[in-house]
This record gives C-alpha cells, sequence and structure tokens, in this order.
C-alpha cells in the first residue's frame, strides 16, 4: 500500500490542448504529493469516519477468513482441492448479484439510518460462523456436499451486502466525492 501511495505521487493530471502548460514539473510533483496526503489525511480528522474503521476491518477478517480457513478447513475435505473453485465460483456469484441488486436500492438514499438499519449481511455471516463453530459436521453423503456451496452462497451474500452498505456509507460520509469514497476503505 505504501508503494501504492508513492507511485500515485508520480501520476499527473491529464492535461487538455487547451489548457496551458505554466507550471515547470518541480511545483507540479510538489502540488500532487501535497494533494495526495490532504486526500489521505483530511478524512482522519472526521469522526464518523474513523468510527466505520472498525467495520471494514470486520469485513477484511471476515474475507480472510472466506479465502483462507473456510477453503482449508470446509471445502477441502468434503469436496477436495478441485472443489475449492467451485466453492468460490458460487461465493463469488452470490456476492456480484446481492451487491448489484443492494447497491440498486440505496443507490437513491440520502441518510445513514437505513443503511445501518439493513445490516444484513453480517447475519448471514453470523450464521454461519454459529453453524461452522456448534453444528457442522463433515458428511460424505450427498447433502453433505452441498453444505459447503451453501454455506459459500450464504458467505457471498453477507459480504455483498455489507460491502455494498459501507460503499453508500462512504459515499455519504464523504460528500457524494465518489473518489475519496472508493478509496478510502483500501486506506484503512
Amino acid at each position: 500500500m505504501t508503494l501504492g501511495t508513492i507511485l500515485m505521487c508520480f501520476l499527473h493530471k491529464v492535461v487538455h490542448k487547451e489548457e496551458k502548460v505554466s507550471e515547470d514539473s518541480s511545483v507540479r510533483f510538489c502540488s500532487a504529493v501535497t494533494s495526495t496526503l490532504k486526500s489521505v489525511i483530511t478524512p482522519l480528522l472526521n469522526l464518523r469516519m474513523l468510527l466505520i474503521i472498525p467495520l471494514v476491518a470486520y469485513s477484511v477478517l471476515q474475507q480472510s477468513f472466506v479465502w483462507a480457513d473456510y477453503t482449508k478447513d470446509v471445502v477441502n475435505p468434503i469436496l477436495g482441492e478441485a472443489g475449492v473453485g467451485g466453492a468460490m465460483a458460487v461465493y463469488g456469484a452470490f456476492y456480484a448479484i446481492v451487491s448489484t441488486c443492494a447497491g440498486r436500492l440505496t443507490s437513491g438514499l440520502r441518510s445513514l439510518t437505513l443503511i445501518v438499519l439493513g445490516g444484513g449481511g453480517s447475519f448471514f455471516q453470523e450464521v454461519i460462523f454459529i453453524w461452522l463453530l456448534l453444528k457442522y459436521r463433515e458428511d460424505s453423503r450427498v447433502l453433505g456436499k452441498v453444505y459447503p456451496l451453501l454455506m459459500a452462497a450464504l458467505l457471498g451474500i453477507g459480504d455483498g451486502v455489507l460491502n455494498m452498505q459501507l460503499s453508500a456509507l462512504h459515499v455519504l460520509l464523504s460528500k457524494h466525492d465518489m473518489e475519496e469514497a472508493f478509496t478510502q476503505p483500501k486506506v484503512w
């Protein structure tokens, strides 16, 4: 991330032919670095943005669980290595479909209340976590082979809704500055 931030400082603004290039390269470089640092540091002064950091951390930890432990400890023993790709394809398909649909539903919202109340994303994830902790047993029968795919679908639904909600929350808090809204979660 540090390397990406440093490389971002070297990006130049596209200058149209009508605009005159009167600044020398050192002045442009300094202004680009200053602008980049300002856009990264400014949200640190906003209490609402700081309060979102635990939600972003939860989302990242959940994705880490899905891509590492879930595939290793749940999918691989039942479906084998060949089944890991299929389970992750189910996860990705449900993630994409649900985040697209949920994004359409929240595109006109102006209030944080409906986004926060719509915490259905974490509900599906919690159901899977409790199922894994308390009740789940490996089963080699046909229904036992469907369980990892069902879990992948529910985890994809939960992650899609949660990440869409986080993105919508960032857009509302960054006063509709789309660039800031979609880069800040990556910074955190």
